[in-house]
């Protein structure tokens, strides 16, 4: 089924034709240019027209519920856009110019094919709420903690292996869903959240917890079906360097990683380069560390119901620090 856009042109604030079994929307309707509410959901839609760029007064777009495969690039050009929905599509990416969205709020992603986030998603510093669970990211891009104004992040069920450490800067998150992944690590600093009332960790493969985590005052918590040490590996992971200044290949490495130096090329040494893959992060100063640093274990009671190992990771046994985790 297809729409007539003549037929709807006196139109001006919003309009639904969600449940309607559309398979395609007309190139015009863009010319219903005093639009602020278009709703869409609930079709058989595959793509959307490019002239839906034009609808600069659009404020919420929700096309959830559909079978997309791909959002145009003219998607960037909604500079009033507030709520943006596209839930259970069959998207495998996002354009680029979705970092163009200044004003957007609320990002609903969830159920899709996305294998990544476009680095440009780091531009939405108005985004309060962004649910993207349920797809195939292995990860979230570096620059994610400028999203400051983030309240709510759903990326659970996902293929996640790591958390970018600027995670910790998206300082008003209150809930995170990072439940159902693959997850070994969580950022060292996530201590830093102190709005954060509601986190979820079940289901990945997390040994232990950093140790900023005591510090957060949470409502809700579940970690259930993780790969916990006990406290007698625990007491097994507790050690300090015996040398008194860190081996030349450790400096070389903190300084490549410290300096965003291209690792991964054949001019560097062979064990130089898997060290640089796979490197830890200091507790206190969020430095990098790779054999030489200092990890002190201990259980704690984390949100009343768990009692679990955390890790205090120290790039230098000569850090001062105020005591254990």
């Amino acid at each position: 089924m297809s729409i007539d856009v003549s037929v709807i042109m006196c139109v001006q604030v919003s309009l639904n034709l969600s449940n309607n079994r559309l398979s395609s929307v007309p190139e015009d309707l863009g010319a219903l240019s005093s639009l602020r509410e278009l709703f869409l959901q609930y079709n058989t839609l595959t793509h959307l027209p490019d002239s839906i760029g034009d609808l600069h007064h659009l404020t919420e777009l929700d096309v959830k519920n559909n079978q997309l495969e791909e959002i145009p690039a003219s998607i960037g050009r909604l500079r009033k856009l507030v709520v943006l929905n596209v839930t259970n599509n069959c998207l495998p990416s996002l354009p680029t110019s979705i970092g163009r969205l200044a004003g957007l709020e609320e990002l609903g992603l969830h159920s899709n094919q996305l294998t990544e986030l476009p680095d440009e998603i780091c531009n939405l510093t108005s985004l309060k709420v962004m649910y993207g669970g349920e797809n195939r990211l292995k990860g979230l891009p570096v620059r994610f903690g400028r999203l400051t104004q983030l309240q709510e992040l759903d990326v659970s069920g996902c293929e996640l292996e790591t958390l970018p450490q600027s995670l910790s800067r998206c300082v008003s998150l209150i809930r995170l869903w990072l439940s159902n992944n693959r997850l070994q690590t969580l950022p060292v600093h996530i201590g830093d959240l102190q709005q954060l009332k509601e986190l979820h960790v079940r289901n990945n493969r997390l040994c232990y917890l950093p140790a900023s985590v005591d510090t957060l005052h949470l409502y809700t918590f579940t970690a259930q079906n993780n790969r916990f040490v006990d406290e007698v590996t625990a007491s097994e992971m507790c050690y300090a360097p015996t040398e008194g200044v860190a081996p030349l290949m450790e400096l070389a490495a903190r300084a490549a990683l410290d300096s965003n130096l291209e690792w991964d090329t054949p001019s560097l040494p062979t064990s130089l380069r898997e060290m640089l893959s796979s490197p830890g992060r200091c507790s206190v100063c969020e430095g990098p560390f790779f054999n030489y640093n200092s990890s002190v274990v201990t259980f704690k009671t984390v949100g009343v119901f768990y009692r679990l190992p955390l890790c205090l990771s120290l790039c230098t046994p000569r850090i001062e620090h105020s005591g254990q985790p």
